[in-house]
């Protein structure tokens, strides 16, 4: 449960500088290292030595297309815990999420572009005010602006 958390943590460091990163996980992230370094396998053995919980916990190895002696354990601990939490696939799929989005969205005159480069989040006065897009066009807000190109694509290129 612990290494589960840690991995968001670890993956929201990408967004600093290298050596940050590494002081920043090595302090709070060590149990993640620990077993994401580990196969499958290795990070069982060091849990139990019980053989049919072993296999019971290493029953969607094959999802990864991998076998758990090279298998990562914490893309293996990633899937099971997805599973024991309760997976759900939209019907229609993911694209359904955004398609109930939009309205509320347009609902309070906001618009929603796709495939639209972005060069540059517009700010004045510390504030996110607009966007310029990769034709050259300008498209302000007074709002505010969301970008969903990711946390480390937005703070550092836009």
């Amino acid at each position: 449960e612990k290494a589960k958390w840690q991995a968001g943590q670890f993956a929201t460091f990408k967004i600093f500088p290298r050596w940050l990163q590494f002081i920043m996980s090595q302090m709070l992230c060590s149990t993640y290292i620990k077993y994401a370094s580990m196969t499958t396998e290795e990070a069982l053995g060091d849990l139990t030595d019980d053989g049919i919980l072993k296999t019971v916990l290493s029953a969607f190895g094959g999802d990864l297309g991998e076998s758990i002696d090279e298998g990562s354990f914490a893309m293996q601990a990633a899937v099971l815990g997805h599973v024991i939490e309760g997976c759900y696939y939209p019907t229609g799929g993911p694209i359904e999420f955004v398609r109930g989005l939009i309205p509320t969205i347009r609902s309070v005159n906001g618009d929603v572009l796709v495939k639209a480069r972005v060069d540059e989040i517009l700010v004045e006065d510390g504030v996110a005010t607009g966007v310029r897009l990769g034709n050259g066009d300008e498209i302000r807000s007074k709002k505010g602006v969301v970008s969903d190109a990711g946390m480390g694509c937005t703070l550092l290129n836009l």
